[in-house]
């Protein structure tokens, strides 16, 4: 079996070279779903596009979990065209110096186009009203065809994982490469990696999915995804037991089900590093989840040139190779011990054993 970093290699170079953006996530679909017929796994799919992909291998003490990550980033439709002049809509969220003076690149059914943005209407609630773009194309597009910015698919270079679409198809990629060595091994294991559309125009997918049924409702979910560095956590210190997001704060019990794994794995190997942190700089799928009833929680990669928001411009989004291949690390981990006791039991001990201790000088109620 290739080593940890190899394989990951490989399931990037897979999927990080595909095109996505909102409701064009199928060329990353069509993978899974080759993905899943070569191993024999069971994949289901709903309206929205969404696909649960089934690992059983049962054995002694085996929990299913589900592992999850959205196949879209943001990007642009051609909604109207004169000659070679095009306009676009955003989907997605995309501030106004990123999108100005900018390069799209359109895909076509004669092959791709590179659009110059000219000019820059933004939404003044993107909740009702799309930012538009008005371009020229270099060749001729049609209504409906529809693009990303035009930078690097992938990059390997210099310890990074650069690409114009890591959030959140590096996750997609991790996943698959999870579920890839489960199935070559022949491990042990209840996984499910759940793979959404449309997250990022509301969670939209997400939604569906939750409504639709093809995921059991009493499996705990694990969201996969990157977000913008902050502060509080670091590029190159590790993958991030992410806690919460602006919105909310996620499962008690799983998130420290979470910490106990990274613990004790940082233990066992003194090259393995991880981050615990409230990750405020967006809302999750988590959240959404939580809303609807599910346990969830979530890991997450720090991430530069969050949704190509460079410094100067559209800029590809870059990771830690290392944060990544450790975070495999952890994933197999997890499918290994499952949710189960925490050190919340410890810690409930603990206290139990203070209050034996004192009770005894508690006054009598008169």
């Amino acid at each position: 079996m290739k080593s940890n970093s190899d394989h990951l290699e490989y399931w990037l170079r897979e999927i990080l070279t595909l095109p996505t953006a909102p409701f064009h996530e199928e060329a990353i679909s069509r993978r899974i779903k080759r993905f899943a017929a070569e191993r024999k796994l069971k994949v289901r799919e709903d309206r929205a596009g969404n696909l649960v992909v089934e690992y059983r291998k049962p054995g002694k003490g085996v929990s299913p979990v589900a592992f999850t990550g959205h196949m879209d980033h943001p990007g642009f439709e051609v909604v109207e065209v004169r000659g070679r002049q095009a306009r676009l809509r955003l989907l997605g969220g995309v501030d106004e110096p990123t999108l100005r003076n900018s390069t799209i690149r359109l895909y076509t059914s004669t092959g791709t186009v590179k659009a110059e943005v000219r000019s820059v209407r933004m939404a003044a609630d993107r909740r009702k009203q799309h930012t538009l773009l008005d371009v020229r194309c270099d060749k001729p597009v049609q209504v409906g065809d529809w693009g990303q910015f035009d930078l690097v698919q992938l990059s390997l270079a210099d310890g990074k994982i650069r690409s114009v679409a890591l959030d959140n198809v590096c996750s997609v990629a991790l996943i698959l490469a999870l579920l890839d060595r489960l199935a070559a091994g022949r491990r042990k294991g209840h996984v499910y990696g759940v793979f959404t559309a449309c997250e990022e125009v509301g969670f939209v997918g997400a939604l569906e999915l939750v409504r639709s049924g093809i995921l059991p409702k009493r499996v705990p979910l694990v969201v996969l995804e990157t977000s913008r560095e902050l502060p509080s956590f670091k590029i190159g210190a590790g993958p991030v037991i992410r806690v919460g997001d602006r919105l909310s704060v996620y499962n008690d019990f799983l998130t420290r089900w979470l910490t106990d794994t990274a613990g004790k794995l940082a233990e066992q190997d003194d090259g393995f590093r991880f981050q615990r942190a409230l990750m405020p700089g967006g809302m999750c799928e988590a959240t959404l989840y939580q809303l609807e009833g599910w346990s969830a929680c979530a890991l997450a990669l720090a991430l530069a040139n969050y949704h190509n928001m460079g410094r100067s411009g559209a800029a590809a989004e870059w990771v830690s190779r290392r944060d990544a291949e450790d975070l495999l690390l952890l994933l197999e981990q997890l499918v290994k011990k499952g949710p189960g006791s925490t050190s919340a039991d410890k810690l409930r001990s603990g206290l139990e054993r203070q209050y034996l201790r004192y009770r005894h000088r508690f006054q009598q109620v008169k």
